[in-house]
């Protein structure tokens, strides 16, 4: 019965080390997808800055030519 109950815990152990490796698996997916997305936020965000710094100083020429 001893036996039993040890083979019992090591059986639970084990299911949940494969459980806790499955986590971490999805942890480093989400993980490169964070690191994806905010690369190109980043990227994004250059791009909406070079736009408004060009339409601005399109508005400032203007304004200069009146």
């Amino acid at each position: 019965m001893t036996i039993e109950r040890l083979t019992n815990a090591v059986t639970k152990l084990n299911d949940t080390a494969k459980a806790l490796v499955k986590v971490q698996e999805n942890v480093d997916s989400l993980q490169k997808s964070l690191s994806s997305m905010k690369d190109e936020l980043k990227f994004l965000t250059d791009v909406l800055e070079d736009e408004f710094h060009d339409t601005l100083m399109s508005e400032v020429m203007k304004d200069d030519e009146l």
